[in-house]
Parts: structure tokens; C-alpha cells; sequence
């Protein structure tokens, strides 16, 4: 079995270089993922020189290691937003996802991307009848915030439903084909992307960032942190809550899994993610789940319980891919994105994700290509970087200053 991604096996290489040498242009992306990609998009239609930073191949990392889903709702995570914000709230995160869905369409339909992009449904749905209120609670705030929501029976009794809700014309597709294609149309004219190239310091002086990597300095006036949580030691560390989630593909046998990419629970404590993928006339069950607190529980058996599952519910002829994938979950619910300190920073972050990086990634990158055009952004207050909220963040944010700061600071002692 492969351990790696199934996006992997289905997706070319790139052969961007290395950073070397001084330089200086408008903006430095530190990332190259998918709010890495996208920012150098659309700053690059604004007319700025762009220059795109990346430790490793770009999307390899959170982007190659992700689902591959693109939706509006979010189950569950959805819920604890609805608990400490009122339904306005709501219903611009659901709007301004909407928006992330919509604008990779229209850019893989402008590019002509080849990256398996389909609409599909999204079922969230209960296999048990613990969680019958759950699925009504999310059909509840789904409709008070206006989306087109419905209840409904699967087709496929595989799934064992006893509850399920369904929201349409939602989206699927491989985010590191999509991420690789498009930074190689970017890749010229503005803007250049660099691959293996490690970021050391960020430093601003007089209204000019200084980007210093192993072999060169770079000059800009802004810098973006794509990096799905901000480099150094940052207060953003004690905001946002790493978890890992696993991921696994298999071949199965008629009949096949319905189309959709469904979200369904078979006990009180775990939700699975599974749908097909397909590519090249092969057919794939792709198991999202089992999420966990880095560094507190084993990859191994989180596996073998994604793998047990599947062998459960579906007629699994052999598994063939299997990964895992990081994640920050904010204090208070909702991603920071935006101006790294005041009105006047120079510096952007975007993180505190969730498992929503792929649509998180390009709302961070509409904020704050506006937030540096000086265009004002609908939704730039709402995922403020600088927001400040006690109240709904006060139980995270304690439980991560008890335990995630000191596991960071603790580890950057052992390695210098």
C-alpha cells in the first residue's frame, strides 16, 4: 500500500528552482499551497510583481494531504459556530464559502485545468439514532442562514442511514493537479515561484520587508504567510489547536458508492467522510476521518480504524493509498485572516483552518489581496486576524497555553 496521498499517485511533479541570489519585488508569498497559489493569482492580476516562497514541492504539504472536498456547510463544526454567533454570522461564512466553490470553477474553466473537478451533493447523515438531533440541529441552521437544504433517503443501503440531509451542486475534485497547473500558468510575467526554498527571517524597517532564506534576500513591501500557521513563535500559536485526520483510498466492488460526498456517523464519538474518485477509468473509496490531537494519540491505529470501517460498510477489494494531513482549529471558530497587527502592517496571515484549508484558502486570499489593493472586503471584520474574542475563545485558549504552546517551545529548544 502507498503512503502516499491518493492526490499524489494522480499528479505531476514539479521542477521549480531554488532561490538563490537578491532581489526585490511587491510582494513576498511564503506557501505554496492553495492560499499560496491563489494569493500569487490574484495579486498577479492586480499588476504587483509577485514572488512565491516554498520549503518543499509545491501543494505537497496541507494541499497534497487534504480531502479534496469543496462545500459550504460543515457539519458539525457548523453547530459550535451557530452556539456562539448569532444567525448573521452564520450565514456570511456560509456566503463567503459559496464564493471559494464558485471562484475554483471559474478559475479551472479560465485555465482550462485538468484537476477532476465535479459537482456533487454533500449528505450529512447519522447511521445511528444517538445522533438523529445532531443532523435536525444542522438542517436548522442551515435553513435559518437561507441555504437550499433539504432531508432525504440514500439510495444505497450500504450507508445504513437513519437520518440524512442534503445540500446540491456542491464540489469534489484533486487539489494538488489543481494547485501544480496553476502555479505553472502563473509562472511567468510577474510572477516566480520557487521551490526548496526555506524562509529563515521576516523583518520590516522603514516600510520594507526584508525575506531572508538559506541562499538569498529578498525585499518587498508585503508579506504573506500561506502557511496554514504563521512561522516563528507567534501568540497565533496559542489560538489555534493542531489535529491531525487521516485519510485512506481503496478498490471496492459493486455496487458501487453513491454519488456525493457524504459525512456520516456510526457512533457518538467519530463522522466519516467517504465518496469515489476517479481517474483514468480507475475507481477509488476515498475514507476521510478519525481526527485527533497531534501528538497525543498513535497514526497506526487511527488507520486500522479508517480501514476497518471501510472493510465494514463497503465490499473492499484491496486498500491502496493512505495518508494523513495537519490542521489548526481557531480558539473562537472562525480562521484569522488578514493584517498581522494594525491598519499600517505589512505582514498577512491566514490560518486557523480547520479541515476547511481548501475552501478557507481562497477566501484568505480574496481578504487580502483587497486588504493590500485597498479595496474594502465584505467579509474582512468577520475573520479579522487582530480580532480579540474572550468570551467565545476563552476555553480553547486556555486549554492551548496549558499544553500546545509548551509542546512548541519545548521542541524549538531541542532543536537548537
Amino acid at each position: 500500500m502507498s503512503t502516499e496521498s491518493i492526490w499524489q499517485a494522480f499528479s505531476d511533479d514539479t521542477d521549480f528552482p531554488a532561490f538563490h541570489g537578491m532581489t526585490k519585488t511587491d510582494v513576498v508569498i511564503i506557501g505554496a499551497g492553495m492560499t499560496g497559489i491563489t494569493c500569487a493569482q490574484l495579486l498577479k492580476e492586480q499588476g504587483l510583481k509577485v514572488i512565491v516562497l516554498e520549503a518543499l514541492k509545491v501543494g505537497v504539504s496541507n494541499t497534497g494531504h487534504s480531502t479534496g472536498n469543496l462545500y459550504e456547510m460543515m457539519g458539525k463544526d457548523l453547530i459550535q459556530i451557530r452556539k456562539k454567533y448569532n444567525p448573521d454570522v452564520v450565514k456570511q461564512i456560509l456566503d463567503s464559502r459559496k464564493m471559494a466553490v464558485d471562484f475554483v470553477e471559474e478559475t479551472i474553466t479560465k485555465f482550462n485545468i485538468d484537476c477532476d473537478f465535479i459537482r456533487v451533493p454533500w449528505i450529512y447523515y447519522t447511521a445511528i439514532p444517538e445522533m438523529v438531533k445532531l443532523i435536525e440541529k444542522e438542517y436548522s441552521i442551515c435553513q435559518e442562514a437561507g441555504l437550499d437544504i433539504e432531508y432525504f433517503t440514500p439510495e444505497h443501503q450500504s450507508l445504513h442511514s437513519v437520518k440524512s440531509v442534503r445540500v446540491e451542486n456542491q464540489a469534489q475534485f484533486n487539489p494538488l493537479r489543481y494547485v501544480q497547473k496553476l502555479a505553472k500558468v502563473l509562472n511567468a510575467d510577474n510572477c516566480d515561484i520557487y521551490e526548496n526554498t526555506i524562509v529563515r527571517n521576516v523583518s520590516v524597517k522603514d516600510d520594507v520587508c526584508t525575506v531572508e532564506t538559506d541562499d538569498g534576500v529578498i525585499e518587498c513591501s508585503q508579506v504573506i504567510h500561506a502557511t496554514h500557521t504563521p512561522k516563528g513563535v507567534s501568540a497565533y500559536h496559542t489560538l489555534v489547536e493542531p489535529h491531525r485526520e487521516y485519510g485512506i483510498a481503496c478498490k471496492i466492488r459493486d455496487p458501487q458508492h453513491p454519488p456525493g460526498i457524504y459525512f456520516g456517523y456510526y457512533n457518538q464519538k467519530s463522522i466519516y467522510s467517504t465518496r469515489i474518485y476517479s481517474r483514468n477509468n480507475e475507481h477509488y473509496l476515498i475514507v476521510v476521518g478519525s481526527p485527533h490531537k497531534v501528538g497525543h494519540e498513535s497514526t497506526t491505529e487511527h488507520m486500522r480504524e479508517l480501514e476497518e470501517f471501510a472493510a465494514k460498510q463497503f465490499h473492499v477489494i484491496e486498500f491502496t493509498h493512505r495518508w494523513g494531513g495537519q490542521h489548526y482549529r481557531p480558539a473562537d471558530e472562525i480562521p484569522y485572516i488578514g493584517r498581522k497587527g494594525g491598519s499600517d502592517s505589512r505582514i498577512f496571515v491566514a490560518t486557523g483552518f480547520s479541515t476547511h484549508g481548501l475552501v478557507y484558502g481562497v477566501v484568505a486570499a480574496r481578504i487580502i489581496k483587497d486588504q493590500i489593493m485597498g479595496i474594502e472586503n465584505q467579509y474582512e471584520k468577520l475573520y479579522s486576524a487582530t480580532r480579540f474574542t474572550p468570551v467565545k475563545s476563552a476555553k480553547n485558549f486556555i486549554r492551548e497555553n496549558a499544553s500546545v504552546f509548551y509542546d512548541l517551545v519545548k521542541d524549538y529548544m531541542r532543536n537548537d
